[in-house]
């Protein structure tokens, strides 16, 4: 039996390691994107359970200071079941059910992250390294582990084809965290017909010194989301692992055999991809377009400013919601990135906050070179985007038709992505070639 959470199914096991009492059974589920362990009570679990759970919300008579027993859920627990350990951190409260007559009940604990293969509960509150891996992230790079050597017939025909399996050095992305990209591959299937190898990249932050699941996370998303930005899609993670230097692989004797990377399952990282339809041609950019140091200036931006980043991001996750909505959230990060950057350029905090819509649309379009069909004609993507986003936000001002709105909402993705290649340092001639023959920009045309 495989140690892994497959969702839509439960595990059935009990939680180790409780500071108050014995082993207690419990259920870990991972379902619409929610890991939770549920907790059933009856009889003599009945008030420890209780107590965690309704936690201050009622008095105890037998303890009205609070001082004696557990209010709260711990924040690291430990489950087993017949598959194996699984540390839960980031465990909280979300509800309960009770039937105080007959002293049964049921409880629902959120679970941030859920470490396979780890058991000691105190090990991964904070780690060392994180690893993951993003859709299209190796086609990205350019980077592959398969050397590929094809002999042919004199027709044509396939005469021998060698394949050599050796992952290439790591990249460097940033030295915050020590980001790095780490190619890969792994013989994942055989049988007496067939050999699969899955070749891959890693997407690693590792530090001497623990680090908080955010601070690595933050550098993961960062990738991920350049990625998005490359390929104007909701590109999703594939799977993590993380390691923590006191937890180390051992044999059973206890011997210390090398590093472990423990897989890792949480609803932070969002949907999760199990494969790729992407293309090289659905990449508005690549690794190699950008200046030494590009990447690096990516993920410094995306800690230091995520209202100048994020509202746009999000578009991507907006299923179902309007045109209008769309403009309208288009227009917040444009205006929030635009603050950001007259902030950086010395303007005064007060000064930069009374721009207009359109001004700081302009100090955007400043940064780009000439030539992008997205500003044509006559440079009139301020207006435009202006005239757009303040009529979808004021219910005063009459509506633009729905092809004015889409047309501007197409040139305002078309002008953040133009931004955020400036930032990563592409040359002014591959950007504008990039963006002019781009889907999006064609779209424009159609």
């Amino acid at each position: 039996m495989p140690n892994t959470l497959v969702p839509g199914q439960s595990r059935l096991g009990h939680v180790l390691h409780d500071d108050e009492g014995g082993p207690f059974p419990a259920s870990l589920s991972l379902e619409d994107r929610k890991l939770r362990l549920t907790v059933p009570w009856f009889g003599d679990e009945e008030q420890r359970h209780e107590r965690r759970f309704i936690g201050d919300a009622a008095w105890w008579g037998d303890d009205p200071d609070g001082t004696r027993f557990r209010y709260s859920i711990p924040n690291e627990l430990l489950f087993v079941d017949p598959a194996g350990t699984v540390v839960l951190t980031g465990c909280r409260s979300v509800g309960w059910t009770t039937s105080f007559g007959v002293g049964a009940g049921t409880g629902q604990i959120a679970v941030d992250f859920a470490i396979l293969g780890a058991n000691d509960t105190s090990h991964f509150t904070r780690i060392n390294g994180l690893q993951t891996q993003v859709e299209g992230l190796g086609m990205w790079l350019r980077s592959s582990s398969i050397d590929e050597q094809v002999e042919s017939n004199p027709d044509g025909t396939l005469r021998a084809l060698m394949l050599r399996l050796e992952s290439p050095p790591p990249i460097a992305g940033s030295p915050i965290l020590n980001l790095e990209f780490h190619p890969s591959f792994m013989r994942a299937h055989e049988r007496a017909d067939q050999i699969l190898v899955h070749d891959g990249v890693s997407v690693q932050t590792m530090t001497g010194k623990v680090r908080s699941w955010g601070e690595h996370l933050d550098c993961h998303f960062a990738v991920r989301d350049l990625m998005r930005i490359a390929a104007w899609r909701a590109v999703n993670f594939v799977d993590a692992k993380a390691t923590r230097n006191a937890s180390p692989e051992r044999l059973m004797s206890g011997e210390i055999v090398g590093r472990a990377w423990r897989p890792v399952v949480s609803p932070l990282l969002g949907a999760m991809g199990s494969s790729t339809e992407l293309r090289r041609s659905d990449l508005l950019f690549s690794h190699a377009d950008a200046a030494p140091g590009g990447v690096h200036r990516w993920v410094k931006m995306h800690r230091e400013a995520p209202r100048a980043i994020q509202p746009v991001l999000r578009l991507l996750d907006l299923e179902g919601a309007s045109l209008e909505t769309h403009v309208a959230q288009l227009g917040m990060g444009l205006e929030a990135l635009a603050y950001h950057l007259a902030r950086g350029a010395g303007v005064g905090a007060q000064d930069a906050g009374n721009e207009s819509f359109r001004s700081r649309i302009e100090r955007i379009c400043a940064l780009l070179p000439s030539g992008l069909s997205v500003l044509e004609p006559n440079d009139s993507l301020p207006a435009d985007l202006a005239q757009g986003y303040n009529a979808v936000k004021h219910a005063n001002r009459p509506l633009p038709d729905a092809d004015f709105l889409l047309n501007v909402y197409r040139r305002g993705i078309q002008l953040f992505r133009a931004w955020v290649l400036t930032l990563i340092g592409v040359q002014r001639n591959t950007l504008r070639s990039r963006i002019n023959g781009d889907r999006i920009t064609r779209l424009l045309n159609q």
